[in-house]
C-alpha cells in the first residue's frame, strides 16, 4: 500500500545526488515511518497519516534534505544497517516486532524523532506511553489535560540551537490529537523548552525533550508538525528545531561554546520593586550576602533618595512599562527628568516588547541607556541592537527558575507586615535557588561577558579517522577564564583512548550524556589569540 510514495522518495534521492554527490555524503540516512497498523486503527481525535506524512515529506523536500518513507514490514524486518535516523510521525500504534525492531535500531547507535507517537500495542492493559517510556529510558509521559483545545510552549537556547536562538518564541499547540508532556527533572533529560503550566512558562513539564539512551539520541516531541496551530513563525520555529535536531544526530562533528562562563551560568538577577513597603535594611541583609540586586523604579513614584543612594547608577532599572503611548522623546524627557531630580545616570530601562518597533532605539542610545529590558513570556538570552545597546528578555517571576542557558530574573515586591521580617521569604527563595546549582550576577557582569562573547568563534578545521582540531579565536584583548566549549560528536568514541590538548598541555573534560557531546573547560584563553584544541581517539 501507497508504495508510489516509496519510488516518489527514491527519485528524490537520485535527483539530489544528480545534483551534488557531496551533499547527499554529508547527509545522514533518513527515514519517515508510514505507520499502516495506525491508519487502520485511526480514530476521530488523532491526526490523519497520509497528512501528516505529506507534511513532513514538503518540509523535508523544501529544505532538500534526502529521505525514504518507510512501512511497517520495513521496519519488522530491520533497518538498524539502512539508516542513521528515524521518524516517527504521530505513530499511535506498533507492533511487538516493530518495538523489537525500534529497540535494536536505537542500540545500534542510531537515532529516532518521535513527533506526536504514543507507540501503543493495539490490544494492551499497560500504560498508553509505556513503549515510548521504555524505547526511550522516560520515566514519566503525561498527556495533556483533554479539557485545554490547545497548549502553549516556549522555545529556548539549548544544546540543539547552540545557544544561539533567533527569537525566544512561544508555540501554540492544538491538543485534539492529545499532546504528552514529560517531567524534565525526574528523567534526566534535556529540555528545548517548557509547557505553560499555571500561567509559567518555568515549570518543569515540557513538550519537547532529547537525550540519549545507550549509543543512541532522541528527540521526545509531545505533538506533531501538523498540531502546530500559532501561525506561520510558530511552525517555521518548530521546523528549525527539526533541522536543528537533525544536526546534532548526524555523524558530522560540530562545534560550538557555552552560553555564559562557569561562575555565572544559569545566572539570576535579583530585582526589587520599589514601594514605599521597601526598607534599606532588607538591601543591607542583601549586600552582606554578597548579593547586588537592581532597583526597579518609575517616574510616577516619588523614591526615596536614602533607598536611592544604596544602589550604583548601573543597577537601576528605569520602568516605563506601565506607560502607554510614549514616543522617543517622551522616553528622553523622562530619563532627563529623573538623572536631573535624583542626581543619577539611568542606563537600563524595562519596556514593553512592542515599544521596540515604536521607539527610535538609535536615539535612547545616545540619551546614556545601554540595556533595555523588555517584557518577555518566557525568559531567553540577550542580544545587541547595536555595540552600545544590548536587549534582554524580561520575566517577571518570584518563583523557582527551572530555565538553565538564559538570564532569570527573581523579582521581590516588598509588603508591609509587622509579623514578619521582609527579608526572610527573599533569603529563603535565594537559598533554595543557589542550593540547585544557579548563579546570582548583575545586569553590568552580563553586558560585559555577553559582549566579550561575540567576539570569541569556533570551528571544527581538521578532521581524520582518530583527530578532530577545533579552532577557537578569542577576538578580545582580555583574557577568558572558565570557559566551556562543546564538541558534538555522534560517532561511539573509545573513551579510554580520548585525550584532549591545547598547545600540548592536556584539558580538563568530561561526557555530557544528556546533550550526547564532550564539555571541554579551557580555564585561561588568552587575548586575541587563536587556539588550536586537538581531540584524539579511536573509535569503538
Amino acid at each position: 500500500m501507497y508504495h508510489h510514495l516509496k519510488i516518489f522518495s527514491i527519485l528524490i534521492i537520485l535527483f539530489g545526488v544528480l545534483i551534488s554527490q557531496d551533499l547527499i555524503y554529508a547527509q545522514p540516512r533518513i527515514a519517515i515511518l508510514y505507520s499502516e497498523l495506525t491508519e487502520n486503527n485511526i480514530d476521530a481525535n488523532s491526526n490523519k497519516v497520509m497528512e501528516v506524512i505529506t507534511s513532513w515529506e514538503l518540509f523535508l523536500m523544501q529544505e532538500r534534505i534526502p529521505y525514504s518513507v518507510i512501512y511497517d514490514d520495513d521496519l519488522e524486518s530491520g533497518i538498524d544497517e539502512e539508516y542513521d535516523i528515524l521518524i516517527l510521525p504521530s505513530v499511535n500504534f506498533i507492533s511487538f516486532v516493530q518495538m523489537e525492531a525500534l529497540q535494536k535500531f536505537l542500540v545500534s547507535g542510531n537515532s529516532i524523532i518521535s513527533s506526536g507517537s504514543k507507540l501503543m500495542f493495539q490490544e494492551s492493559s499497560i500504560n498508553e506511553y509505556q513503549n515510548l517510556k521504555t524505547l526511550l529510558g522516560l520515566k514519566n509521559i503525561e498527556t495533556v489535560s483533554s479539557e485545554s483545545m490547545s497548549y502553549f510552549h516556549s522555545l529556548l537556547p539549548n544544546h540543539l540551537n547552540h545557544f544561539n536562538i533567533d527569537d525566544e518564541l512561544i508555540l501554540q499547540i492544538s491538543n485534539k490529537n492529545q499532546g504528552a508532556i514529560c517531567d524534565v527533572i525526574e528523567n534526566k533529560v534535556a529540555p528545548a523548552g517548557y509547557y505553560l503550566d499555571k500561567s509559567s512558562y518555568d515549570s518543569s513539564n515540557s513538550s519537547i525533550v532529547y537525550g540519549s539512551n545507550g549509543k543512541g539520541r532522541f528527540l521526545f516531541s509531545g505533538f506533531d508538525l501538523n498540531d502546530v496551530i500559532g501561525g506561520k513563525e510558530d511552525l517555521a520555529a518548530f521546523k528549525k528545531l527539526i533541522l536543528n535536531t537533525i544536526s546534532w544526530m548526524d555523524k558530522k562533528p560540530d562545534t560550538y561554546i557555552d552560553a555564559f562562563y562557569e561562575s555565572i551560568s544559569s545566572p539570576v538577577i535579583v530585582t526589587l520593586q520599589y514601594n514605599n513597603a521597601l526598607e534599606s535594611e532588607l538591601i543591607d541583609v542583601l549586600q552582606k550576602n554578597e548579593m547586588r540586586p537592581n532597583l526597579i523604579v518609575n517616574p510616577d513614584l516619588e523614591v526615596s533618595k536614602e533607598i536611592l543612594t544604596k544602589f550604583a547608577f548601573d543597577e537601576i532599572i528605569f520602568d516605563l512599562s506601565g506607560i502607554a503611548n510614549y514616543t522617543s522623546n517622551s522616553v528622553i524627557e523622562l530619563i532627563e527628568n529623573f538623572n536631573r531630580d535624583y542626581g543619577v545616570e539611568l542606563s537600563t530601562l524595562l519596556v514593553k516588547k512592542q515599544a521596540l518597533e515604536n521607539i527610535d532605539l538609535g536615539l535612547i542610545s545616545a540619551a546614556g541607556i545601554n540595556e533595555i529590558l523588555y517584557d518577555e513570556q518566557a525568559p531567553g538570552l540577550p542580544k545587541y541592537h547595536n555595540k552600545d545597546l544590548l536587549l534582554i528578555p524580561f520575566v517577571k517571576s518570584n518563583e523557582l527558575p527551572f530555565s538553565i542557558n538564559v538570564i532569570n530574573f527573581l523579582n521581590y515586591n516588598p509588603k508591609i507586615d509587622c509579623e514578619v521580617n521582609p527579608e526572610d521569604e527573599l533569603l529563603e527563595m535565594i537559598n533554595k535557588i543557589r542550593s540547585r546549582k544557579f548563579n546570582f550576577t548583575t545586569l553590568p557582569t552580563i553586558n560585559r561577558w555577553w559582549s566579550v562573547r561575540e567576539r570569541i568563534t569556533c570551528e571544527i578545521k581538521n578532521i581524520s579517522d582518530n583527530e578532530i582540531e577545533i579552532w577557537l579565536n578569542n577576538k578580545n584583548p582580555l583574557l577568558v577564564s572558565d570557559l566551556n566549549v562543546f564538541l558534538n560528536f555522534a560517532q561511539n568514541i573509545d573513551r579510554k583512548t580520548l585525550t584532549i590538548s591545547l598547545n600540548k598541555s592536556l584539558l580538563e573534560y568530561y561526557f555530557d550524556d544528556t546533550a550526547g557531546g564532550i564539555r571541554i573547560k579551557l580555564d585561561k584563553i588568552l587575548p586575541n589569540s587563536l587556539n588550536k584544541i586537538k581531540i584524539n581517539f579511536t573509535l569503538e
